[in-house]
């Protein structure tokens, strides 16, 4: 399984490679609780960060900038 985070604010989005695809879920670091459990399954790592970017927009409450991946 591939790994992928990135860090926003308090906010941690998490894109995890499957067998079936990608899922992607967001952590919230100051609650210690996820806050988008990984229901989201796309088809491909392009697709899964955009889902990721989308995510960490709603959670903001505003648009994200640019996410560096790790």
């Amino acid at each position: 399984m591939r790994a992928f985070y990135a860090i926003h604010k308090h906010v941690r989005v998490f894109v995890f490679g499957v067998p079936e695809g990608w899922l992607v879920c967001a952590y919230d670091v100051q609650k210690r609780q996820w806050v988008e459990k990984c229901d989201r399954l796309a088809a491909t790592l392009k697709e899964a960060k955009v889902d990721a970017h989308a995510i960490l927009s709603e959670l903001t409450g505003k648009a994200a900038p640019e996410l560096k991946w790790h």
